[in-house]
């Protein structure tokens, strides 16, 4: 019982559903060039920018003080880019409805997706060492167990 506590007040604290190992993994991993995200300032000027995972990405915006990179983010948010590859690419629907809903106005536009990225990945790598702790197929009392 204290085992759907712990998940239920986690999943409250981070807004966004439990995933499975598998479903954290698949989100986690590392894209080809070809599935990454490839940043343009406008159609048909790339920025020579592409991020192949969720971790990347968030690296991307981090180091987004450049003019170019800036317009990148809101060329990329007003088209609904960033949602679309998150959601389709990396698999991660739940991260790409937060993202769809910044504003591509947003002052700090690259702090607040870098932000929203961020917490998500924290979330699954919390996922990912909770599954390695305790395996999915043990019960609650075992899980008590190894908490205290």
């Amino acid at each position: 019982m204290k085992q759907k506590q712990k998940r239920s007040s986690a999943k409250q604290k981070t807004s966004y559903s439990s995933t499975s190992q598998r479903q954290t993994k698949a989100i986690l991993r590392d894209l080809s060039v070809e599935q990454g995200f490839h940043f343009y300032e406008e159609i048909g000027k790339p920025t020579g920018q592409v991020a192949t995972s969720l971790l990347d990405f968030c690296n991307k915006l981090a180091s987004s003080q450049s003019p170019q990179l800036q317009a990148s983010l809101v060329f990329h948010m007003k088209r609904g880019d960033f949602a679309a590859w998150i959601k389709e690419s990396v698999g991660d629907s739940e991260l790409a409805e937060k993202i769809g809903k910044i504003s591509p106005d947003e002052h700090n536009l690259a702090q607040k997706l870098r932000q929203t990225v961020d917490n998500r990945i924290n979330q699954l790598k919390a996922v990912t060492i909770e599954y390695a702790i305790i395996p999915e197929d043990r019960d609650a009392v075992t899980y008590v167990e190894l908490a205290h």
